[in-house]
């Protein structure tokens, strides 16, 4: 029987990463759209990439004041500080987790498969897009870039909506499978969506928009990917066991 976190836990845990999400879809909408002024001020491409080193540093500046280091647990074997600098130990730990619970053994696959191919996407939308454009003009890439993630705000808003609407059409239940339940159909949906978009700018090679269109859209699913994934992974993997399945 697979670890399943109780009713409130998961829905707290589905709120927070939902929230994350939207938060930080408005942030990087911000940022495209200042990126894109920046250059157009500049007539620099690199510019964007200064500003963000002194918005890191002010990071790293109020982090650094006002957080405190999570040391983790102070009762760590002699053992576990030798584990060495491959962590072959944990390793082994993770995988005799993983191998006792199947479901643990999909969500990792899918995390593998949906995040490989995201952070190929943000290495490569902007030559399929150039090679897809007509126009001799350079792409506004901010303005692109802050749609991708308007998108993907809207794919969160998505996500939130499903869930509230679930929650409202079981008032009574408290059953912890669920959410479960829903949230792995919806993982399955945006997997298959987001396989359908990018089969989509493979036969529009010749036209910008429809590819430019079909990106929007998986962004859209990645806007619902992390709360969902989020919420499994929150539901599946016990506290004890996150770090090193992680």
């Amino acid at each position: 029987m697979p670890f399943i976190q109780d009713a409130f836990t998961l829905r707290r845990n589905s709120f927070n990463v939902r929230r994350a999400t939207l938060l930080n879809g408005f942030v990087a909408t911000g940022a495209g759209v200042f990126s894109n002024q920046l250059v157009g001020l500049s007539h620099s491409f690199a510019s964007p990439f200064v500003a963000s080193g002194a918005l890191l540093l002010l990071a790293f500046t109020v982090i650094k004041g006002l957080w405190a280091e999570n040391y983790g647990s102070t009762d760590a074997t002699a053992d576990d500080t030798k584990a060495g600098f491959f962590q072959l130990k944990r390793l082994g730990e993770a995988w005799n987790i993983v191998r006792k619970d199947p479901y643990l053994l999909v969500i990792g696959l899918t995390q593998t498969c949906f995040e490989g191919s995201m952070y190929l996407f943000v290495f490569l939308w902007v030559p399929a897009l150039q090679e897809a454009s007509l126009s001799t003009a350079a792409l506004p890439l901010g303005y692109i870039f802050s749609c991708f993630m308007i998108s993907m705000m809207l794919g969160s808003l998505l996500y939130t909506t499903i869930s509230s609407y679930s929650n409202r059409s079981n008032p009574g239940s408290t059953a912890h499978e669920e959410p479960l339940i829903l949230n792995a159909k919806l993982s399955s949906l945006v997997c298959a969506v987001s396989a359908l978009a990018f089969a989509v700018t493979i036969t529009s090679r010749q036209d910008e928009h429809v590819r430019f269109w079909a990106f929007c859209a998986f962004e859209a699913c990645v806007g619902m990917y992390y709360p969902v994934q989020g919420m499994l992974r929150g539901s599946l993997i016990s506290n004890e066991h996150r770090a090193t399945v992680s």
